[in-house]
């Protein structure tokens, strides 16, 4: 059941993403699927993530527990997903993980040694 202030912030949420013009890219079920099929892999990933009313990028750092502090979905912009796996020396898992994305039907694009699952995108600026 949801409460009052979550039905507030979920309205806010809709408006700024009207405002902003974001485009979707993923739903519940999709997220799901995702974090299913990256915990279907035999490592827990470090992660970061940037959600749509952030100021900022997330700090460089990667946080360690995947999924538990993965935000509510409908205010995920994009989750990164660090492929290498933190045991000595580490494993590059990227094969692991793009195909447990692929296999779930889940778009992702790699980028400077990271995974991204993009929750959605922002219109480009327009040229004056």
């Amino acid at each position: 059941m949801e409460t009052d202030e979550q039905r507030k912030d979920r309205e806010r949420l809709g408006r700024y993403i009207v405002r902003h013009q974001l485009v979707s890219h993923m739903n519940d079920t999709k997220w799901r699927a995702a974090v299913q099929s990256l915990l279907a892999i035999p490592f827990r990933p470090g992660f970061r993530v940037r959600c749509v009313r952030d100021a900022g990028d997330p700090p460089p750092r990667w946080e360690s527990s995947f999924p538990e502090h993965v935000p509510t979905f409908v205010h995920i912009e994009w989750l990164e997903i660090n492929p290498m796996s933190g045991e000595e020396p580490p494993r590059d898992l990227s094969d692991a993980v793009t195909a447990a994305l692929r296999a779930a039907n889940v778009s992702f694009e790699q980028r400077d040694g990271a995974i991204r699952i993009v929750g959605y995108t922002r219109p480009a600026p327009m040229d004056r």
